[in-house]
């Protein structure tokens, strides 16, 4: 992180004339399973990983917001704060704008600001670098104004950010874990309450490798949204007869079974993923605090196969890269993130993560024709504020 704290204060230096007052960062995620559950209110399993982004601030006098971020060089985005301003700018920049938005009509008047980003959270790569981009600003206006937020809260405007400006209908498990993310532990959510516990994750006899596919999603794009519409209208054809149920977090694959002609199949497949989904993730958390790592990997398994033929979310590329891992010696592997691209993790004992990492890579060149990244990620901390070195 260190580095990248260097990147952002020089880059604010050199763009705006003058260093940063605060400088805040959080991390990217991956989720070690329960996929497409937390706008289910199910459960999920992520950690947050040592893959930062890293925001630079200087207030400033007038009301607007001007940012930089190395990932587009020369361009300087200017935010009005209004708090009833549309979104506008470069789609990277709505993430910010809508939790400026937020604070605005929830907290109350902010400063102007030049701001500098850096980040090696990659975007579009499955490990959540909106909620990174979100997180780090809202805990960059905590040290702004000195108004701490409590955790659920801060999460929760930042998923408003995205909903209402950037247009992606995410659950809360990307905010979440960026905001309480724990060293040496993933994290167990239940989306409907928001209640969070950390799970120890041995990081000295098992890995984690990410195993970026190079094809980038466009979640926004309706394949995500469209997902979530069918899970809506599965659970309230099942409402109907179970007026207890109000998401899919409430169904049961007896209830499946029993209302298979009223769903139809594309609705069935989707409700049935999400029904084991949870199950599994449960089963998960219970088997990280047994030291079970043989059966969490036999359950990540499980979520790859139930992603791929029930969800349809996975993609030839990301099918390669986990039949390759676990060809390599992965006790499981499977996608991480929204799916239609980004990444696959791998869960390896640590002494053979060499291997594993020279197999995938030696794989994809062959299958795919091209070099990817393939590299091990560590449990680690969430959001944090930083002093700047020079004050």
């Amino acid at each position: 992180m260190e580095q990248l704290v260097r990147r952002a204060s020089d880059l604010l230096g050199q763009t705006f004339g003058n260093g940063p007052q605060v400088v805040s960062a959080a991390p990217g995620r991956v989720n070690l399973i329960g996929e497409h559950t937390d706008y289910n209110e199910g459960y999920v399993l992520p950690c947050a990983i040592d893959r930062w982004t890293v925001a630079a601030v200087r207030p400033s006098t007038d009301r607007v917001w001007r940012v930089v971020s190395d990932a587009y060089p020369g361009e300087v985005v200017e935010i009005p704060l209004e708090a009833s301003c549309d979104p506008q700018g470069p789609q990277w920049s709505r993430y910010i704008q809508g939790v400026l938005v937020w604070w605005l009509r929830q907290r109350g008047e902010l400063p102007g600001a030049a701001v500098a980003l850096t980040s090696n959270v990659p975007v579009g790569g499955g490990l959540s670098s909106s909620a990174a981009l979100e997180v780090a600003i809202a805990t960059a206006l905590e040290g702004l104004t000195g108004q701490r937020l409590d955790p659920v809260q801060k999460a929760l405007a930042c998923q408003w950010a995205e909903h209402q400006y950037a247009g992606v209908p995410c659950g809360l498990m990307d905010q979440l874990t960026a905001v309480v993310g724990e060293a040496d532990c993933a994290v167990l959510i239940d989306c409907r309450t928001n209640r969070f516990r950390p799970v120890p994750f041995d990081t000295q006899r098992y890995a984690i490798v990410v195993m970026d596919s190079g094809v980038r999603h466009e979640l926004a794009q309706g394949e995500y949204a469209a997902r979530r519409q069918d899970c809506q209208e599965a659970a309230a054809i099942l409402s109907r007869s179970h007026p207890h149920v109000w998401t899919l977090r409430d169904v049961t694959i007896t209830m499946l079974e029993e209302h298979r002609d009223q769903l139809g199949e594309r609705l069935l497949r989707r409700a049935r993923h999400v029904v084991t989904e949870n199950h599994r993730t449960a089963t998960a958390a219970a088997a990280l605090v047994s030291g079970d790592y043989e059966l969490l990997g036999q359950l990540m398994v499980e979520s790859q196969s139930s992603l791929a033929g029930d969800y349809e979310v996975s993609c030839e590329e990301l099918d390669l890269l986990v039949d390759s891992a676990l060809g390599g010696g992965a006790l499981g592997a499977r996608l991480t993130g929204g799916g239609f691209g980004g990444s696959a993790i791998a869960l390896v004992p640590a002494a053979q993560v060499g291997d594993l990492i020279a197999t995938v890579q030696r794989d994809a060149k062959q299958q795919l024709g091209r070099e990817i990244r393939v590299e091990r990620v560590r449990p680690s901390g969430g959001a944090t504020l930083i002093a700047a070195p020079h004050l």
